[in-house]
């Protein structure tokens, strides 16, 4: 099995993390449906949504994890 961490942090405090997706999207086209991925972002935005949602089609385990969460 394979895992791939992916972590970006926001330019802006009060932004929603979506520049983590071209990134993720981008590493998704070599996964397959034997590898997890453990995004770490406080917010994600809309398209990090969509791509973590299209890795989860292909059969790739998405584990998604927040640092605001976290420090509940």
């Amino acid at each position: 099995q394979e895992a791939a961490l992916f972590a970006a942090l926001a330019r802006m405090p009060n932004e929603a993390t979506s520049d983590l997706a071209p990134i993720l999207r981008e590493a998704g086209r070599r996964m397959g449906k034997d590898t997890t991925a453990v995004v770490i972002s406080p917010r994600p935005g809309p398209w990090l949504k969509h791509e973590m949602a299209t890795l989860r089609r292909r059969g790739v385990d998405v584990l998604h994890l927040s640092p605001l969460e976290a420090a509940r």
